[in-house]
């Protein structure tokens, strides 16, 4: 697979993450340019993997994809956005999630209803070795965790944000850049193992539950739409929702969905999709 990962300049994490998998990973420097930055590749047996800077904030960089493959002639498969989670709360957090808008607001880029494609088993693999990696970096005390789908870019690639978060001293975190540059590339050199997609609906933006789903079974997910965007959330969001996850099944955090059920299990029978609730995987 091709996989780009966009280090945004203006995103503190970006370069502090660059810096450690430059430091530390045999990383060979490319004639290629983009956007006159140097680009840098490392090919292991199952990917070849480019490092791309750039100037645009990350939720900004509208078609990436397509301005990697007409300054580089590399076609990537996965973009990876390496890069800083923002908390009002300023929680110590490692985040994973797709991007897209579920609605009409593009303040963070993106176009109105429109989701970029995912990839819900590199999703779940990333989020196991940033557990592992902080376990061998001796970080403590962060909350690891996926988020609801949000924000943009548009893109026609499927898109993983990676972040550190959440204020400026853990961007700027050495040990943090450290880690994270370790588990991106423990899990690109190693096979993503299959899992069951799924799309899941409601509960809160950072998918406790959700989670809890991946730790007993063997899902990953794809597209997360929260219960404060439910009612974005019509028969063609749903349908968009499944084919750019490649989900089989949809999964509803039911005490999470607050008036929304009927309206959403009408338009899942109306797909034809199978569907489950959490508590159906508490048992397990």
């Amino acid at each position: 697979m091709n996989i780009a990962i966009i280090l945004p300049i203006p995103d503190f994490a970006g370069p502090n993450i660059q810096k450690h998998l430059l430091e530390k990973f045999p990383f060979q420097t490319l004639k290629d340019t983009f956007e006159n930055k140097t680009v840098y590749e490392l090919k292991n047996e199952f990917h070849i993997i480019r490092l791309f800077s750039t100037d645009t904030w990350c939720v900004l960089c509208e078609h990436i994809d397509n301005q990697i493959k007409q300054e580089t002639q590399f076609v990537p498969d996965l973009l990876i956005f390496a890069t800083t989670h923002r908390s009002e709360k300023g929680v110590p957090s490692f985040c994973v999630h797709p991007c897209g808008n579920w609605g009409e607001e593009t303040k963070l880029g993106g176009k109105p209803k429109n989701l970029a494609p995912a990839n819900a088993p590199m999703m779940r693999h990333l989020i196991q070795h940033i557990k592992q990696a902080c376990t061998l970096h001796h970080i403590d005390g962060h909350q690891i965790t996926m988020e609801a789908t949000h924000h943009g870019p548009e893109l026609n690639t499927p898109t993983i944000f990676v972040e550190i978060g959440s204020e400026e001293t853990h961007w700027k975190d050495p040990a943090f850049g450290s880690m994270m540059a370790d588990a991106l590339m423990a899990a690109l050199a190693t096979p993503v193992p299959d899992s069951k997609v799924a799309v899941g609906l409601g509960g809160p933006h950072y998918v406790p539950n959700f989670m809890a789903v991946m730790e007993k079974s063997d899902l990953a997910f794809g597209h997360l739409c929260p219960k404060h965007h439910l009612a974005n959330l019509d028969l063609e969001m749903l349908k968009q929702a499944i084919a750019k996850s490649h989900a089989e099944l949809v999964v509803i955090d039911w005490k999470g969905v607050g008036g929304f059920k009927d309206q959403l299990i009408q338009m899942l029978d109306e797909l034809k999709i199978p569907y489950k609730k959490v508590k159906e995987f508490e048992a397990l």
